[in-house]
């Protein structure tokens, strides 16, 4: 599988495979999965929404859509992406959708409760390659594919700019006083929030694309 979460409300949990074919398994795998397919092409992108209710899908064609969890009906369809989507997540609150492509659009941004159109985040750097919410979903964190990283108030203002990694940035984790980076440049960055301290910067990656903390939340890998 290519992209596996979970729902923690109700024990949903999502798969998509090579042919992009996305699965989901009521009751942690217990019952037969329910599959959706898109009407052409794979699906490249799946994500579960933070209640398991929907499912975020976006298509070789750049088609942007909401399912409902179990398949049933016809799908929303958003406004299509115009390039390759590089990512596509939820916010931790459930309402805003943000997809990430190589386009000039960018990084597209949603309102789930459908009150607005999309909105493009202002491109300034090379296409957009990761994508990180903050806890509270007021911030989201974009990384490219000239090695820059921004952090942007999703309720508006000017995003903070951080420069420093020599390659695409892959992979982003937003905490709620650090930003954590990779890159293929070899190197895992922290970036203090609060203007304290110093950026660390570890070298010796290999292209890591995931960030994510131990259940001890002593590591982070």
């Amino acid at each position: 599988a290519l992209d596996v979460a979970s729902s923690a409300m109700d024990g949903r949990l999502l798969t998509r495979d090579r042919a992009g074919k996305v699965r989901i398994w009521p009751d942690a795998g217990t019952a037969p999965p329910f599959v959706l397919q898109a009407p052409v092409g794979p699906l490249l992108r799946a994500r579960l929404s933070p209640d398991g209710q929907r499912v975020l899908t976006v298509d070789a064609a750049g088609d942007v859509s909401l399912w409902r969890w179990d398949g049933a009906g016809d799908p929303q369809v958003l406004p299509r992406v115009p390039a390759a989507a590089t990512e596509a997540i939820w916010s931790p609150d459930g309402r805003w959708l943000a997809v990430a492509s190589e386009g000039p659009a960018g990084v597209k941004l949603w309102p789930t409760d459908g009150e607005g159109p999309a909105c493009d985040l202002p491109r300034v750097h090379m296409g957009a390659l990761a994508l990180a919410w903050s806890d509270d979903s007021a911030l989201l964190a974009t990384g490219h594919a000239d090695g820059a990283v921004q952090i942007w108030p999703v309720q508006g203002g000017d995003p903070v700019e951080l420069l420093g990694h020599r390659g695409p940035v892959v992979a982003l984790r937003l905490e709620p006083t650090t930003l954590f980076s990779a890159s293929r440049d070899g190197e895992l960055r922290a970036w203090p929030l609060l203007g304290l301290g110093a950026v660390d910067a570890l070298a010796g990656l290999q292209g890591g694309a995931i960030l994510g903390w131990s259940a001890d939340g002593e590591s982070l890998a």
